[in-house]
């Protein structure tokens, strides 16, 4: 993603707030259009002309990207080099924006590229995309890259930021150019695993492909049960079988096996920790070993 768009949730802050600045400093009688000139100075500070439209999606869009019912175009960013950045308020949880982007997009033949341990594992949303994800598609000689963000705003109200970005087959490197389909033998693929309601995660999740281990420390109003079945189920839902399990006030675990896409057989372990002195708090890990 260009690093301009990394600006873009306090730019568009800043277009719909106020500030003072000293007497020596010339300031325009209407504010609007004078912030939204800074806005677009500054991001064009980072390569190519940008243009800012507040509440309105581009009179020209270089592709049809899905929008889902019930939302609010809070702004677009139109990059000269061909770069499109969409934020939007959803009057919807963030499990439904993330099925409707699913099913969506890849029925329009947006593929998601393989990358091993990406948003796989513990995930520090409640979508499964995580954070950020990418989508790629192919045109002809022109690749498409679409990275695709949604985060909880209220419990039943979502932000979505879709950037658009077009790509030269000319491009040496770049991850949509040759789609991975594959993956080292030793790498396990894990499912992605959300937050529940009433849960956040204290630190980013860490994944160690090498021994193929996924864990993140979770703040919860829920009781230990309650956030150990939450995992369960998800595991369940990926074909993971349970053999054995555990659980006390402060610790519960378990073991499971599995098969990869290629078949082969892995034993895994999931686990939570209570945190000695962090009322509800717990470190969780997730393990697996190829048998």
């Amino acid at each position: 993603m260009p690093r301009y768009f990394k600006f873009l949730p306090s730019l568009l802050i800043v277009l719909v707030g106020t500030f003072t600045l000293t007497p020596s400093i010339a300031q325009t009688n209407n504010e609007e259009p004078g912030l939204r000139e800074f806005v677009e100075r500054m991001l064009s500070i980072h390569g190519g002309d940008t243009k800012v439209i507040v509440g309105k999606l581009p009179e020209k869009m270089p592709v049809e990207l899905p929008i889902p019912s019930d939302s609010q175009i809070l702004g677009s960013i139109v990059n000269s080099k061909g770069s499109v950045q969409i934020v939007l308020d959803v009057s919807q949880s963030v499990e439904q924006v993330t099925d409707f982007y699913k099913n969506k997009l890849l029925s329009e033949a947006w593929k998601q590229p393989i990358h091993p341990g990406y948003n796989r594992g513990f995930v520090t949303t409640r979508s499964e995309f995580g954070r950020y994800n990418n989508f790629c598609k192919k045109n002809a000689n022109l690749f498409s890259s679409l990275n695709l963000t949604i985060k909880e705003k209220k419990e039943i109200s979502s932000t979505v930021s879709l950037t658009y970005n077009p790509i030269d087959e000319k491009v040496k490197h770049h991850p949509c150019k040759k789609p991975s389909t594959d993956y080292p033998e030793h790498i396990a693929l894990f499912p992605a695993l959300t937050l529940p309601l009433d849960t956040e995660a204290s630190k980013d999740n860490y994944f160690y492909g090498g021994s193929n281990q996924s864990e993140v420390i979770l703040k919860t109003k829920l009781d230990s049960k309650t956030l150990t079945n939450h995992y369960v189920q998800q595991l369940e839902k990926a074909n993971w079988k349970k053999i054995d399990s555990e659980q006390n006030n402060s610790h519960s675990w378990s073991t499971w096996t599995f098969k990869d896409e290629k078949g082969k057989n892995w034993h895994g372990t999931l686990s939570f920790t209570q945190i000695p002195g962090k009322p509800n708090h717990y470190f969780a890990n997730l393990k697996a070993l190829q048998l």
